[in-house]
C-alpha cells in the first residue's frame, strides 16, 4: 500500500505526522511512577484499537529457580539476562475491529518442578453473544440522538487532552527537536520507537 507522501496531492516534502509513540506520567499519587505508553499511526501492519494493562511483577521470583542454584546466584543470573524472568500478567481490552477481553498469566506446569508457563484467557463478544456489536460511530450517533451521553468526554477532559497534545506538538516544532522519523507503509512505525516499547514490544 502506498505510504502517505506516495499519496495524490501531497507534497513530498510534507512534515505532516503520521505516527506518535510516547511515554507518559500522569502526576498525582495513584499514577505515581506509572508509565503509559502511547502508540498510534497511519498505514501501520494491523488496524486495531485496544488498551492493555501490564500488572507489577513483584520483585521477588519465586519460581524457575532450579533447587541446586543458590538464590544470590539465581539473582545474578536474572540480571545478567542469563534466564528469563516470568513474564507479567497483561490484561487486553481488545476495542475495534473486534471488542473482546483477554489475560495472559504464568500458571505452574504440572509436576514436582516449579516451573510456570504463560496462558491465556480470552473473551469474544461476537462468539459469545453470536452477534456483531455496533460500529463504534453507529453506537455514539444512536447515543447522541438518544440524549445519551455516558460514552462522551466531558468538555474538561476535551480540553486537557488538547492542551496536552498541543505541547507536545510545540516540543516538534522548535529549533533543537530531533528529526521527524520516517517509516514504510505497513509496519509497525520507526525502529527507534521500539527502544520506546522495551519488552512490550508484540507483547
Amino acid at each position: 500500500m502506498r505510504g502517505y507522501l506516495e499519496e495524490e496531492g501531497v507534497a513530498a516534502d510534507s512534515r505532516a505526522e503520521t505516527y506518535v509513540a510516547l511515554r507518559a506520567y500522569v502526576e498525582n499519587w495513584r499514577w505515581s511512577g506509572v508509565p503509559f505508553f502511547l502508540r498510534h499511526g497511519k498505514r501501520m501492519s494491523e488496524r486495531f484499537t485496544e488498551v492493555k494493562v501490564q500488572f507489577h511483577t513483584p520483585p521477588l521470583q519465586l519460581f524457575n529457580r532450579p533447587p541446586e542454584l543458590d538464590p544470590s546466584e539465581f539473582q545474578r543470573q536474572l540480571r545478567e539476562g542469563e534466564i528469563c524472568h516470568a513474564r507479567p500478567n497483561v490484561l487486553t481490552l481488545r476495542i475495534q475491529p473486534e471488542e473482546a477481553i483477554g489475560l495472559s498469566f504464568g500458571v505452574k506446569q504440572p509436576g514436582n518442578t516449579m516451573d510456570m508457563q504463560p496462558a491465556a484467557l480470552h473473551f469474544d463478544y461476537r462468539d459469545h453473544f453470536g452477534e456483531a456489536t455496533a460500529d463504534a460511530y453507529e453506537r455514539l450517533l444512536a447515543d447522541a440522538l438518544g440524549g445519551d451521553q455516558t460514552l462522551f468526554l466531558r468538555g474538561d477532559e476535551i480540553e486537557a487532552s488538547w492542551e496536552y497534545a498541543d505541547a507536545v506538538r510545540a516540543d516538534w516544532e522548535q529549533a533543537d527537536a530531533p528529526p521527524l522519523l520516517e517509516y514504510p507503509s505497513g509496519s509497525w512505525g520507526p525502529r527507534e520507537s521500539e527502544a520506546l516499547f522495551g519488552d512490550l514490544q508484540g507483547s
